[in-house]
């Protein structure tokens, strides 16, 4: 479950009350466990910075989150999830320091690669040379392959041409049916529309 109570938030602004101007005011809702939920609004009103404040990668002015297992987030600029030497090894990073061990880890990487439709000629490269969808791929891999509760995704459709937007509608929709919880921040209100049981808008 995630569920958010009269959040107050605001880059500028470190008023413990809420005040107009901020960018977040009063915001509140709640996503069941298991469920699909759409967060929308224009461009700057805040949908970016309210799914880090879900991952508690930001903390509100004021107000209460609270959370039934750790959000993984799949960020909006994927190159920034990057890191390691290979695709391959960064999607592994994650499954190895849950503790799972080299080969475990590699599996569970793998699988996530080819569930995602990734050209295995891509695992020994570089993720910083891949395409632009290419690597929004490769960062969806590497959240994923921590089996995550609660997955956050910030515009996962941007940079995906038709075939891997089609693949991760699948797999999005294969992940709820599973009981996972997943929470899609996007300005793309068709996305939301077929694939969300709830949704939130931000004006």
């Amino acid at each position: 479950m995630v569920r958010l109570d009269n959040i107050c938030f605001g880059y500028d602004n470190a008023d413990s009350n809420c005040k107009s101007g901020l960018l977040l005011d009063n915001v509140s809702f709640c996503v069941e466990d298991g469920g699909l939920f759409g967060i929308s609004g224009r461009s700057g009103c805040g949908k970016t910075t309210l799914a880090k404040l879900i991952c508690g990668l930001l903390k509100p002015v004021s107000g209460s989150i609270s959370v039934s297992s750790t959000p993984r987030m799949v960020m909006q600029f994927p190159e920034r999830q990057l890191f390691a030497r290979t695709v391959l090894d960064d999607v592994m990073y994650g499954p190895l320091n849950l503790g799972i061990g080299k080969e475990q880890a590699r599996e569970i990487a793998v699988s996530t690669l080819d569930r995602l439709g990734l050209d295995r000629k891509l695992y020994d490269r570089s993720p910083f040379s891949l395409s632009g969808g290419e690597k929004r791929l490769a960062a969806i891999a590497g959240i994923l392959a921590m089996d995550p509760d609660i997955l956050v995704l910030d515009e996962p459709t941007a940079g995906l041409d038709a075939c891997g937007e089609s693949a991760l509608v699948s797999i999005l929709s294969d992940l709820h049916s599973e009981g996972r919880t997943i929470i899609i921040v996007s300005h793309d209100d068709a996305l939301l529309n077929s694939l969300c049981t709830g949704s939130f808008s931000l004006s």
